[in-house]
């Protein structure tokens, strides 16, 4: 029976290997567990994440029924959501599937076990963002059905929150287990919307006087697949040419000399004239299943001046914490076609759901002193012309985002932040999603399987049942 995941549980430290949906060869001595927090410039400390779930019996009846207008606001308004605001909710149900196949285990002194072998240990984690610029979660919605040898296993997931840039993950611990294959299955109600920003304001908006909040300082550290790639000694390098990539774009200016927002629109104009997308940066399989995303990391983009969309996102997003901006990749699920009945896809020819990326930058609201993320999608911008507008006129895709509605976002992290592969051992392609076991997993064709739907109105009745059962 699917488990419906509770809203808050005790946080507990884990690290794993990052997962790979290819076929990963694994160091013989097996799966050493180690931590990406060692070191100051990996230190990802505790972050508060404000948990903007949505009760469902406040679902709008025909929430994901149509393209919902953008609210017309006077100057009485919270400035907040005039800064950036926010279309009617669309409701989308999001059905990801994960799995995991191991071709070869090793025993406890490196040899090659039998094929069908007994885990000691296993491990599912999986990242859920309870809200971003432009979505937020169903509260209680959650739910997840976990399966080893294709035999349902009721295991309660944990979960694991204040982790850099609002990052949130969910783990399923299992024991004494034999066989070859294990499976998650997980249902993800949430509601997304378009955006809109308001440039007089935004532009005017200046850097915090306190600083930014936790959650937004975390989004300024170093990140795997941004920063570095293969070594975390590759940060302090990296570091000084994003810096000096953002100094060219500011024509040498200090960015604390101009408002925050101008810099990012100053870096991203930069982006757009001189890197150009190369690829979507999906692996997939035969049967259609995702099995990794293809990063070649910062360092290939310096050099060549192109890189997969992931690739260009991560620059783009490198280059903003170089100016001292917190910013975040977004990696989620590309459903225009599924949830627009092919009337307004945000992605001309995508009749499949598929993994994309776009980014996030972090204002804070004068009055209230709150994060403001600001969505960029700087790969549809680009692919609209290298050639960016004025710095004064608003942007299609950076701030205004009409399409954004079809996005649904999965992680802030191309792969957990918690984990890093033993030292020594190269890094696993980015998954997003880990598995781990002990005895460790030495080949696995690992995969990654996207359904998304409008989530069905809610008739008058449901919604009194429901509040008759709370």
């Amino acid at each position: 029976m699917p488990h419906r995941i509770p809203d808050v549980l005790p946080a507990r430290s884990t690290s794993v290997v990052p997962a790979t949906r290819t076929t990963a060869i694994l160091s013989r001595a097996g799966l050493v567990l180690c931590a990406l927090l060692a070191g100051a410039a990996m230190t990802i400390g505790p972050v508060s994440t404000a948990s903007a779930q949505v009760d469902p019996t406040k679902l709008p009846r025909d929430a994901g029924r149509r393209h919902s207008p953008f609210p017309k606001l006077d100057d009485k308004a919270p400035l907040q959501d005039r800064m950036l605001r926010r279309s009617d909710a669309r409701a989308i149900t999001l059905t990801v599937e994960v799995a995991v196949n191991p071709s070869r285990v090793y025993d406890s002194a490196g040899n090659v076990a039998p094929s069908n072998f007994r885990y000691t240990s296993g491990m599912f984690i999986f990242p859920m963002p309870t809200s971003s610029g432009s979505h937020d979660l169903v509260r209680n919605g959650l739910k997840s059905e976990l399966k080893f040898n294709d035999k349902t296993i009721e295991v309660e997931p944990k979960v694991q929150d204040n982790l850099a840039a609002g990052t949130r993950l969910l783990r399923w611990e299992m024991a004494n287990l034999e066989g070859r294959n294990a499976t998650l299955k997980l249902t993800i109600p949430m509601l997304t919307r378009s955006t809109k920003a308001d440039e007089s304001l935004l532009r005017e908006v200046p850097w915090p006087k306190g600083g930014f909040s936790n959650t937004g300082q975390s989004a300024l550290q170093p990140q795997m697949f941004v920063e570095w790639t293969n070594d975390p000694n590759e940060v302090p390098e990296t570091q000084k040419a994003f810096a000096a990539a953002a100094a060219r774009y500011l024509n040498n200016a200090d960015p604390k000399t101009l408002k925050p927002y101008v810099v990012a629109k100053m870096i991203a104009a930069g982006v757009l004239r001189e890197i150009q997308p190369s690829g979507n940066g999906v692996r997939q399989n035969r049967n259609g299943s995702i099995n990794s995303i293809e990063l070649n990391g910062a360092g290939s983009v310096f050099k060549n001046n192109r890189g997969t969309e992931p690739d260009v996102v991560s620059y783009f997003v490198g280059t903003l914490r170089a100016a001292g901006i917190p910013a975040r990749t977004v990696i989620g699920v590309d459903a225009s076609d599924s949830v627009s009945g092919g009337l307004n896809p945000a992605f001309s020819g995508s009749s499949k759901e598929r993994l994309y990326t776009w980014a996030e930058f972090c204002l804070v609201c004068p009055d209230t002193g709150r994060d403001v993320w600001i969505p960029v999608d700087i790969i549809r911008q680009r692919k609209s012309g290298s050639r960016p507008p004025a710095l004064d006129r608003e942007w299609k895709y950076f701030g205004s985002h009409e399409d954004l509605e079809y996005l649904l976002p999965l992680a802030f992290q191309f792969a957990p932040p918690t984990s890093a592969s033993p030292a020594g051992q190269k890094p696993l392609p980015p998954a997003v999603w880990t598995w781990s076991s002990a005895p460790a997993t030495a080949e696995a064709d690992m995969s990654i399987r996207f359904d998304a739907s409008n989530t069905p109105r809610r008739s008058s009745n449901d919604k009194n049942n429901n509040r008759q059962r709370r």
